[in-house]
């Protein structure tokens, strides 16, 4: 039987000058995620009324952003919803500018004052601003297993033209079994929301469970937000929030943003299944690599209670 064990330490961790990561607090992130930005969340300003969409990178995030979206508009996909990019609407708290000296968090800074704010973020639980344990905003955390998230990773990475990403081999077991993952590993990333799952402003999904039942999720992430929606708002919700109608949608399948190449790796990569979907994994994990992962999930998440569903 596995044992649980410590999680990889990378504090004295250091990449050289132009590399694609750096090292903050411990934890690794992407180059456009800044040093300068992440010492100012102590100071960002949380309200109570925010709802953050969180998730560790590739666990369904645009997803549950557009289903947020239309949850807070009332099921209704208006102008507001078809005509503005998802990364508009639900902007990226921790996606800084590269020019120096210009206003942390543009888009936040430009969102009304007289509006709740939908914002995105995939900040572990201890790197959120110092004023999210104060105002305790509503937080709606998706989850969705180790396996599919690296094969989604992956995909991501070969169609985003600013990285030569290497073979499947290089970044599995040079990466990804060695829990080199910009934003951390990811079962520390998981583990440390799951701890707060009963926390009454979180709301922790799996990505498998709204997978398998859309409409049932929707209503859960309605009520948790206090959105009284009739049925036929909810029916709508299901309509634009499924698989179909989103990976023709602009403004949610990224096919407008000149830094990826959809040749190589379309946003959304399957007809039947939502961004690899469950089970895609098993179309790239070779017999030892999957043996290699499965031993190194067992590990991290024994006795947490935390499981996750790898099948379609």
């Amino acid at each position: 039987m596995s044992e649980k064990k410590s999680m990889p330490d990378y504090s004295d961790l250091e990449f050289k000058a132009g590399s694609d990561v750096h090292v903050w607090d411990g934890v690794i992130y992407p180059w456009f995620v800044h040093a300068k930005t992440l010492d100012a969340m102590a100071d960002f300003k949380v309200r109570t009324d925010d709802v953050y969409v969180v998730s560790f990178p590739k666990s369904g995030t645009t997803w549950t952003q557009e289903i947020v979206s239309l949850i807070k508009n009332n099921g209704e996909p208006d102008n507001t919803i078809k005509n503005k990019h998802v990364e508009e609407r639900v902007p990226h708290l921790e996606m800084s500018t590269a020019v120096p000296g210009t206003i942390l968090y543009p888009r936040i800074a430009a969102m009304p004052e007289d509006k709740p704010r939908l914002i995105k973020s995939h900040l572990s639980y201890q790197h959120m601003p110092k004023d999210f344990l104060v105002k305790k905003p509503k937080i709606v955390y998706i989850a969705r297993n180790y396996k599919d998230v690296s094969v989604s990773g992956y995909s991501f990475l070969r169609m985003y033209k600013a990285f030569d990403i290497g073979s499947w081999k290089e970044f599995c077991e040079g990466i990804l079994m060695r829990e080199m993952t910009p934003y951390g590993p990811w079962a520390a990333h998981v583990l440390g929301w799951w701890q707060h799952r009963h926390d009454d402003n979180v709301l922790f999904l799996k990505y498998e469970d709204l997978k398998k039942d859309l409409r049932g999720g929707i209503v859960r992430i309605a009520d948790f937000l206090g959105k009284d929606l009739s049925d036929d708002a909810i029916t709508k919700t299901v309509e634009h929030c499924s698989f179909e109608t989103m990976k023709k949608n602009p403004m949610t399948n990224f096919t407008g943003l000149d830094a990826f190449d959809h040749k190589v790796a379309p946003f959304m990569r399957k007809v039947l299944q939502l961004a690899g979907g469950t089970g895609d994994w098993k179309n790239w994990f070779t017999v030892a690599q999957n043996e290699t992962m499965t031993k190194l999930i067992d590990e991290r998440l024994y006795g947490t209670g935390l499981v996750f569903d790898y099948d379609p």
